[in-house]
């Protein structure tokens, strides 16, 4: 029964990997000394009792005999923050946020085109025809410099000019007659066009700007948000390494104090203090011991393997097993935020992700709603124009204005049903409303979570302290049942019974603890604080 509340006790399911930055110190207790009666009675056996048989002590199988790697947690920090594959992609991702603003400026961009066109016609004349064009040459170019309006409208300086070569064939007295004549024309034109109800508005045309620099603030808030989760799952799997560490010393001192007591209770067997029974018993606790070190060696690997997945290293590398270079440390009591769940709505990365996403939505709402609108477009147009048959007079016609053109004009354009501007007004409001439904249970989540995490750091401070005084009654009991069973008037179910207890009591000071930082970390993640803690920054 003893030997049983022991293994199950030392066999209770390892908690999630949630450890934390600073745990107590847990002393590990010293091996007792052997103390034999110094004039023992000269007893025998009873002969109703059949002589026990004492076989050989298996060798426990310890993770201390294979190759252990040391490790600190500035270091897997480190290597974490920028090894990580999840921030390498969020970081990319911010890269093209930032290049999709740029992009869409562009939009505002000075545009400036020409062209340069070449027509060579030649025909023959037809008899019978009045006149016809024989020969036709034109050379021209025309250009234009053109950049958006933050309005929504656009301003254009539009160039051309032209030579046009002809000959036309005239047969009027039966003869034909060629007449060749030359043509220069230019212009030079402003164009002003602007959207008078849809597409009208600032609002309207720096929309896409606007939607990308949302997105890369998403951006940069989730990938926060991944570096928090990252960090503090990293911390905690640690502090879980550091926690099975100390119960596989606890394990491998209890197994020490174990074959101490079988050494005690096979000279008070001889000496007749003892009973073959109490032998039994204390080989059987030897033995669970031995199977829970070996036990506890999985656990070992387990956490160690877990550390190595988070940091992207080859899991099969040897050193398997990893050990935090943290042995004795000492308890640090913690400061909880003033108004903790107030703080943790407010540092929310996740909670601001959804936000950005919400005002991603009332820009392209503002968009929809322009479909909702007619479409009146006004266009002006002036600008000199010149025309001659000789290349200086046109140019300086065009320079006094010697003719000079304006047009306006209006257009209209309506969709009566205004469909798909319906249709994408419903799509954002359904979305919107998911978008808060999820808002809401987030933040639900993290009060809870807030709250939890407030009251099992509270709790654990308090086991930790009756841990403690459980230590010390346990030592004190086991000591008094020694003594009692060195001097024959005990037996080896007490003391069993007592370094059961004691050692139940060590597994519930380092879990409180553990508890007591791992609740801590959570706190620290969930305020935002976690990263600046452990002097964590991301590059951007």
């Amino acid at each position: 029964m003893i030997s049983a509340l022991l293994f199950s006790l030392l066999l209770a399911g390892t908690p999630s990997p949630k450890a934390p930055p600073v745990p107590t110190t847990v002393t590990p207790p010293e091996k007792p000394p052997v103390e034999l009666p110094e004039k023992p009675p000269m007893e025998q056996p009873s002969p109703d009792e059949p002589p026990a048989v004492v076989p050989a002590a298996t060798v426990p199988v310890s993770a201390e005999a294979e190759p252990v790697k040391s490790i600190s947690l500035p270091e897997i920090l480190a290597r974490a923050i920028s090894h990580n594959r999840g921030l390498k992609e969020a970081g990319l991702k911010i890269l093209t946020s930032r290049a999709t603003v740029q992009a869409t400026s562009a939009m505002f961009d000075t545009q400036l085109s020409a062209n340069l066109n070449v027509v060579s016609q030649e025909a023959e004349f037809v008899p019978g025809q009045f006149f016809s064009v024989t020969s036709l040459k034109k050379y021209s170019f025309d250009a234009q410099i053109a950049r958006l309006l933050p309005t929504g409208g656009s301003v254009a300086l539009q160039f051309s000019t032209s030579r046009t070569d002809q000959t036309m064939t005239l047969a009027m007295s039966g003869t034909p007659t060629e007449m060749e004549s030359k043509t220069f024309s230019n212009a030079f034109t402003f164009v002003f066009t602007h959207p008078l109800l849809a597409g009208f508005g600032r609002d309207v045309t720096t929309t896409a700007t606007q939607k990308a620099r949302i997105q890369l603030d998403a951006d940069r808030l989730s990938r926060e948000a991944k570096a928090q989760t990252l960090v503090r799952d990293l911390v905690i799997s640690y502090w879980n390494l550091w926690m099975v560490w100390q119960e596989q010393d606890l394990l491998a001192v209890s197994l020490q104090v174990a074959k101490s007591q079988l050494d005690l209770t096979k000279s008070l067997l001889i000496v007749g203090h003892a009973k073959p029974s109490d032998l039994l018993a204390v080989q059987n606790a030897v033995a669970q011991r031995e199977g829970d070190l070996m036990l506890s060696r999985i656990r070992i690997l387990q956490a160690s393997l877990a550390i190595k997945s988070q940091l992207n290293l080859p899991l099969e590398e040897e050193p398997m097993l990893l050990r935090p270079s943290e042995q004795n440390l000492a308890f640090v009591a913690k400061t909880l935020p003033a108004e903790l769940v107030a703080t943790v709505l407010r540092r929310s990365k996740d909670l601001a992700v959804l936000e950005k996403q919400l005002e991603v939505l009332r820009q392209e709402e503002k968009l929809a709603r322009q479909g909702l609108l007619p479409k009146l477009n006004l266009t002006l147009t002036a600008g000199p124009t010149s025309s001659s048959n000789e290349y200086s007079s046109s140019w300086e016609s065009l320079v006094k204005f010697s003719a000079f053109t304006i047009t306006g004009g209006l257009s209209f354009s309506w969709s009566v049903e205004r469909t798909q501007a319906k249709a994408s007004l419903e799509i954002l409001d359904v979305t919107a409303q998911n978008l808060r439904l999820q808002k809401e249970n987030l933040s639900n989540g993290l009060i809870m979570s807030a709250m939890l995490s407030r009251e099992t750091m509270m709790t654990a401070r308090k086991r930790i302290e009756i841990a403690k005084l459980a230590v010390e009654s346990s030592e004190a009991h086991l000591k008094l049942e020694n003594d009692l069973f060195s001097l024959g008037r005990g037996t080896n179910h007490s003391v069993l019974l007592r370094m059961a207890e004691l050692d139940a009591a060590r597994l519930a000071q380092i879990k409180a603890v553990y508890d007591y930082w791992t609740a801590w970390v959570q706190i620290q993640a969930l305020s935002g604080d976690i990263l600046n803690e452990y002097q964590l920054k991301l590059e951007d």
